[in-house]
């Protein structure tokens, strides 16, 4: 029985291994942000932590993450899963930033490969 083999470029391949390890930061660092905004009655020791999600650069990377995460076909799956995990969304937040996210940005980009296929100005015919 013969097997076939499936080759991806260079490209794809490392492209895969870095959002892995970008979402893999980017979870570790917002649970630390999350962590930090918590406060502490102490006297004299002064604690301002900023909201992680919603200021600055970072809230409009987080959104713009967000959002192509959902233009994938992947979406499907989230959507499922925002559905029966309804009663726990802390256990969906984190799937969504360890595993859901870089998944659907990795269907994104294989998806956007596959159709500048089909485009004759951009195929590789």
């Amino acid at each position: 029985m013969p097997t076939e083999t499936v080759n991806t470029s260079p490209f794809i391949a490392q492209f895969m291994t870095w959002i892995f390890v970008f979402s893999t930061i980017y979870t570790l660092a917002f649970y630390f942000y999350q962590g930090e905004a918590q406060t502490q009655d102490f006297n004299a020791i002064g604690d301002e932590a900023n909201d992680f999600k919603t200021t600055g650069i970072i809230g409009i990377v987080d959104m713009v993450l967000e959002f192509i995460s959902w233009i994938s076909p992947f979406a499907l799956v989230k959507g499922i899963l925002i559905t029966v995990m309804a009663g726990t969304p802390e256990v969906y937040e984190f799937l969504n930033l360890i595993f859901l996210r870089p998944m659907s940005w990795i269907v994104a980009v294989i998806t956007v490969n596959y159709l500048k296929s089909w485009i004759p100005t951009l195929g590789g015919e």
